[in-house]
C-alpha cells in the first residue's frame, strides 16, 4: 500500500483507489496514467490509495480471476485493497460517502471487480481499458490469463452478466456504484467487445434501459454515452475512443473522469456559484471552431453559447460539457460566430464569459501558433520502411505542454499485416513518445499513426521547438510499402518544412493542419 496525502488536505477528505496495470507499479501510475489525479489532489484535497501487486509470476496483475477474489469477503487483492481503504478512514477523517476507485487495464478489471463486490463501499469508479466484472474468472488461483475475455469472445445477456456480478455478494439489495467505462476501438490486449459487455452489464445492475439517453463527442475521436440520466453524473457514463489502442487514459481524460466521480470539490459539493471562466479563445477550422478556455474553480460543467452577431443574443450549443475545451463542427465557411462560456455547478450558473470570435475557412488549417514541420527521412517510396520526421514549432507567447499534444501522420497500409514503429531518435528523447495506429478513411490514406506525449517530455518554449523526431515504420511482416500515394508523404521535403497533412491536436482539439 502506498498512500499519497496532498498538502492542501480537505478537512473531510474523498479517498480514490488508483490500481495500476499488469506489469506496473504504484510508483508508474503514480508518475504516469494517474499524474491528472494527483495534481487535482492538491487543488481538491483528497487522498489517494496506490496499491501494487506483488504477483511477479503474473505479471504484477491483480487478481480477477480466482474463486477468492470474486467472493466478497474471500480474500486475495480485492480483501487486500478494501483492507487498504480501512485503514485509510481509520486513520485520516475520510468521507465515507465519497470513497472512489479507477484504474487502467488490469486496474480497470479489479475496478469493475470492487464496484461489483464492494456496492456499498465505493459511490462511483472509473475503468479505463477493463472488462466486465467476472468476465476474466478462470476457476483457478494460478491460472491468471483468460484469453477468451482478453479476445472479446465471451458474450452474455445483460441479466446473465448482472448475475454473475451479484452473486459475487449474494444477498445484497441495495444500489450500486455509478461508473464511467473508457475503451479504445483497436485496443488488441483488451478487447474493444468488452466495452458492450461492460454496459450490458451495469446497466443490469442499475436496473436502467441498455439504450443512451445521451450521446455526444467531447472530443473529435470520442463518443460519450450516458445511461440512466442526462446529467453529467449519471449511473453509467460511457466513452468510446476512436482509434486508440490499448493506451488510455490519454491527455484531457482524467479531467472527464474527475468531474465524473465528483472529486472536483472539497465536500460534498461547491456552496457557491463558479466565477465566469477566463482565457476564452476561439480557432478557426474547416467549417469549425475550437475553443479552449482555463477552468473556472469549483465548477463541474461548462455550456457553450454561440451567436452570429457581436454581443448576441447566444444560443446554447453544448451543455454539461467537463472538459475546458470544445470542437464546435457543421459551420458555413466565410461566417463570422461569437462565443461566450459559462460554467455550472450544484449552486448555479456564472455568468457569461468574454466573448471571443472566429471565421471558419475551407484551408482548414489553423490560425493557432503551433505548426508542424516535416521532411522525408527515407525517399524510397517502395522500400520496406518509412522514416517520416517531425518538428513542432511554437509561434505564441507562452510556453506549449507537450503532454497535451498528440501529432498524426495519414498513410495507407497497404495490405492486412500488422504496423509497427518505433521513435529511433527524438531530442526530446524517445522514452518520452509513446506511438499509436488507428484507422482511417479518407483520401490516400486509411491508417493513421498518432505520436503522443508523457509529462517527462517537458514544454516548448514561446518561440522554441520540440527539436527532430525520427519516427520509423514497417510492417510486422517486413514486406514494402508504397507510400507514394500516401496523404502525409512527400519525398520532395528532405529540409523541415510548415506540412498541413500533418495533423496535430492540443488537448483534443486540432490546431494544425488539414485532416484527409
Amino acid at each position: 500500500m502506498y498512500i499519497y496525502v496532498p498538502r492542501n488536505l480537505a478537512a473531510n477528505p474523498a479517498l480514490l483507489v488508483a490500481v495500476h496495470y499488469c506489469s506496473g507499479s504504484a510508483s508508474a501510475f503514480y508518475n504516469g496514467y494517474a499524474r491528472d489525479y494527483v495534481t487535482a489532489a492538491e487543488q481538491y484535497g483528497y487522498i489517494i490509495v496506490f496499491p501494487e501487486s506483488t504477483h511477479s509470476q503474473y505479471s504484477n496483475c491483480f487478481d480477477v480471476w480466482s474463486p477468492q477474489a470474486l467472493t466478497r469477503g474471500g480474500g486475495s487483492d480485492p480483501v487486500g485493497i478494501m483492507s487498504m481503504v480501512s485503514w485509510t478512514e481509520a486513520n485520516y477523517n475520510i468521507d465515507s460517502s465519497r470513497i472512489y476507485v479507477m484504474g487502467a487495464s488490469s486496474g480497470a478489471m479489479m475496478t469493475n471487480v470492487l464496484l461489483a463486490e464492494y456496492p456499498d463501499v465505493f459511490a462511483a469508479g472509473t475503468s479505463f481499458m477493463g472488462v466486465p466484472a467476472t468476465c476474466f474468472a478462470t476457476g483457478s488461483a494460478t491460472n491468471f490469463w483468460s484469453s477468451q475475455c482478453a479476445n472479446g469472445q465471451i458474450s452474455k445477456t445483460a441479466q446473465q452478466w448482472g448475475d454473475a456480478a451479484r452473486a459475487m455478494y449474494p444477498g445484497y439489495t441495495g444500489s450500486y456504484p455509478r461508473i464511467q467505462l473508457w475503451h479504445g476501438t483497436v485496443d488488441s490486449t483488451l478487447s474493444y467487445n468488452n466495452f458492450a459487455e461492460a454496459i450490458k452489464q451495469w446497466t443490469n445492475l442499475h436496473g436502467i434501459p441498455a439504450t443512451p439517453v445521451f450521446t455526444d463527442s467531447p472530443q473529435a475521436s470520442w463518443i460519450r454515452t450516458r445511461y440512466g440520466g442526462s446529467s453529467a453524473q449519471p449511473a453509467l457514463e460511457a466513452i468510446s475512443v476512436q482509434g486508440a489502442g490499448h493506451t488510455i487514459p490519454a491527455a484531457g481524460m482524467v479531467a472527464y473522469s474527475i468531474a465524473f466521480l465528483g472529486l472536483n470539490s472539497s465536500g460534498g459539493g461547491s456552496t457557491t456559484v463558479p466565477p465566469a471562466p477566463t482565457g476564452l479563445t476561439a480557432t478557426s477550422g474547416n467549417a469549425s471552431v475550437s475553443l479552449s478556455w482555463a477552468a473556472s474553480p469549483g465548477a463541474s460543467s461548462y455550456t457553450v453559447k454561440r451567436a452570429t452577431m457581436s454581443g448576441g443574443p447566444y444560443t446554447d450549443v453544448a451543455t454539461e460539457i467537463t472538459a475546458t475545451s470544445y470542437t464546435n463542427t457543421g459551420l458555413t465557411n466565410g461566417t463570422t460566430y461569437y462565443y461566450v462560456v459559462s460554467a455550472s455547478n450544484s449552486a448555479g450558473n456564472s455568468p457569461n464569459s468574454a466573448q471571443a470570435s472566429a471565421t471558419p475557412a475551407s484551408s482548414g488549417t489553423s490560425t493557432g501558433n503551433l505548426v508542424v514541420q516535416y521532411k522525408a527521412g527515407d525517399t524510397n517510396a517502395t522500400d520496406n520502411q518509412s522514416r517520416p520526421h517531425f518538428n513542432i514549432k511554437n509561434n505564441g507567447t507562452a510556453p506549449v505542454n507537450l503532454s497535451g499534444l498528440k501529432l498524426r501522420y495519414y498513410f495507407t497500409k497497404d495490405g492486412t499485416a500488422d504496423m509497427s514503429a518505433w521513435i529511433d531518435w527524438a531530442q526530446i528523447g524517445s522514452s518520452n513518445i509513446q506511438i499509436a495506429f488507428g484507422s482511417h478513411n479518407g483520401t490516400n490514406s486509411d491508417t493513421y499513426v498518432e505520436l503522443s506525449f508523457s509529462a517527462g517530455a517537458g514544454s516548448i518554449a514561446a518561440g522554441g521547438q520540440s527539436g527532430e523526431i525520427q519516427l520509423r515504420m514497417a510492417k510486422s511482416d517486413w514486406s514494402n510499402l508504397n507510400e507514394s500515394n500516401d496523404y502525409s508523404y512527400d519525398p520532395t521535403k528532405t529540409a523541415f518544412a510548415d506540412w498541413n497533412r500533418v495533423v496535430l491536436y492540443q488537448n483534443g482539439v486540432p490546431v494544425w493542419g488539414v485532416q484527409p
